[in-house]
């Protein structure tokens, strides 16, 4: 465990003083969250191969926010993740 007692500004201080303002933001980003999940969940059931475009659009675009150099391209997929040319949006 991180040992805090040295430190110009401890753990307990942080707490007191953010705790309400972090429950609220994970409140609402969680909401949205489970929203996406649930919405997942009641999709029409696709094969895995099917699925993969939707998934990619919904997980990694809009959720995480990563976005692709060549994603307009007649020729992205999955496997243009895994190869490492997407990245994450800032």
């Amino acid at each position: 465990m991180f040992d805090d007692s040295r430190s110009f500004v401890t753990r307990a201080f942080l707490r007191a003083e953010f705790e309400l303002d972090y429950r609220a933001y994970t409140a609402a980003a969680d909401a949205e969250l489970l929203k996406r999940l649930r919405d997942w969940d009641g999709r029409l059931r696709l094969s895995e191969t099917q699925a993969e475009g939707a998934f990619t659009q919904t997980f990694f675009v809009e959720t995480w926010g990563y976005g692709c150099s060549i994603a307009s391209s007649s020729h992205f997929s999955a496997t243009t993740w895994a190869s490492g040319c997407c990245s994450r949006r800032r």
